[in-house]
Order: structure tokens, then sequence, then C-alpha cells
């Protein structure tokens, strides 16, 4: 990273990372609730599955802090089917 976290442009890059990630993984956790996974300890059990590690790079699991909440993180421009 070239910038500071905290720094505007820091925050601007934060950010699209987070987004690119959240488009990124926005149809596998589609196919995981269409397949039954409702809660996010679900989702977080089929990520952790299909080995897919968090952005931080570890393996997803049901103790980490859910930021934000909630079972939309992608807003309203991604359906869910």
């Amino acid at each position: 990273m070239c910038c500071s976290p905290g720094s505007e442009g820091g925050i601007a890059i934060l950010q699209k990372q987070a987004r690119n990630r959240a488009l990124d993984l926005a149809p596998t956790i589609q196919e995981l609730h269409a397949g039954g996974c409702e809660s996010l300890r679900a989702i977080a059990a089929g990520l952790e599955e299909r080995g897919i590690p968090t952005a931080r790079q570890v393996v997803c699991g049901a103790s980490q802090p859910i930021v934000g909440g909630g079972l939309q993180p992608f807003g309203a421009s991604v359906a869910v089917a």
C-alpha cells in the first residue's frame, strides 16, 4: 500500500480494495445463500470449505467480528437470487 490508511488517499484506496473484494465474493456468497447458507456463520464455513481466505489472508471463521452487520454488504446494486 502506498498511502497511510489514515490519509485521504489511503482511505480511498482501502475503500476501493474493499469494494473490489466484495464484488469478487458476491457470486460465491450468493451461491452459498441459494444453497441454504443463511447465517454469517454458515457463509463463513462455506467460504472456508472453498479455501477462500479473508481480506487479511486468514481462513474465515465464525469467531471473527462482523463489521457493519447484516447480510447485504454489497448494497442494493447486487441482487440476491
